[in-house]
């Protein structure tokens, strides 16, 4: 029996988290930042989504998006510039958690 072929995504399958923000304005990503994880962004085929520096790992625990809060149970692993400050909504921890906002615009 030939073997199935490997599966490759279009262009038509491919989004990014800006397009998603920009449908939804703002998303809040919640979570901690990884130290001893960073990239820079070129050299993975990553873009860095203002100015092409490093992107760090964040630990992202949850977020908000449309006024509702969202939890990600396991917690999942992305890479994202540097967090926007202490963690700002839906009840986390500003003193134990940073916050990343993303926007399409």
């Amino acid at each position: 029996m030939p073997s199935p072929k490997k599966f490759k995504p279009t262009e038509s399958h491919r989004t990014s988290l800006a397009r998603i923000a920009d449908d939804h304005l703002t998303v809040s990503l919640y979570g901690k930042v990884i130290d001893d994880i960073s990239v820079n962004a070129g050299g993975v085929g990553l873009r860095h989504p203002e100015d092409g520096g490093a992107l760090r790992a964040g630990h992202i625990y949850g977020y908000a998006q449309n006024g509702q809060c969202y939890r990600f149970t396991p917690p999942r692993i992305y890479m994202l510039p540097d967090p926007n400050g202490p963690a700002d909504g839906c009840g986390w921890d500003p003193d134990q958690f940073v916050v990343w906002k993303v926007s399409g615009s």
